[in-house]
């Protein structure tokens, strides 16, 4: 009963000593058709652990929002996948992948996700980044596959505009990653 009110009471918090690469919590501006995305990871790397971090800020309008894929990385054999979105503007592509805020030092751990270990975070960066780091840059490299969706151009709407709700509600009020519940997927 102790463990348990104990646990119950550590908070989130996106005060902590975060590594680079999720150091700096996306936000967004909706005005009208216009969204202006800050904070967009686009980073140079060597590897996956070297690079040069590059956070970037970049408009998109609404209007030209007209395809969705859905991004299947494994990394663990054929059973485990982790799951990203790539909203299609006109070409020009956002990627959003819904991530642990592991503090600096800090290992995954699935079992751990259970446990108010880390905080939600989601990347939003382009395709170069999230996709090329995890094909390119991560040892072993992951098998990444897109897959273009047949959803409605209102329905990649309300998605998109549902992740940046959800991204600026964590850039106010942090929460916690639960591998069961808040994960990827």
């Amino acid at each position: 009963l102790a463990l348990l009110t104990w646990w119950s009471t550590i908070e989130p918090s996106n005060d902590r000593a975060w590594p680079s690469d999720v150091a700096i919590l996306p936000s967004a501006e909706v005005n009208g058709d216009f969204v202006t995305l800050r904070n967009v990871r686009n980073f140079d790397y060597r590897s996956d652990t070297d690079y040069t971090p590059r956070w970037t800020e970049k408009t998109v309008d609404l209007r030209q929002l007209d395809t969705l894929d859905l991004i299947a990385v494994y990394w663990m054999g054929d059973a485990i996948a982790h799951t990203m979105l790539s909203f299609g503007f006109a070409g020009e592509q956002i990627t959003m992948s819904i991530e642990t805020r592991k503090e600096q030092g800090e290992a995954y751990s699935p079992i751990a996700g259970f446990f108010r270990r880390y905080e939600l975070y989601y990347v939003v960066g382009d395709e170069r980044d999230l996709i090329g780091l995890r094909a390119n840059y991560r040892t072993p490299p992951e098998d990444v596959y897109l897959y273009r969706t047949n959803a409605t151009k209102e329905n990649i709407r309300r998605l998109f505009l549902e992740y940046i709700s959800k991204i600026n509600r964590l850039h106010e009020s942090p929460e916690f990653y639960n591998t069961a519940t808040t994960n990827c997927t």
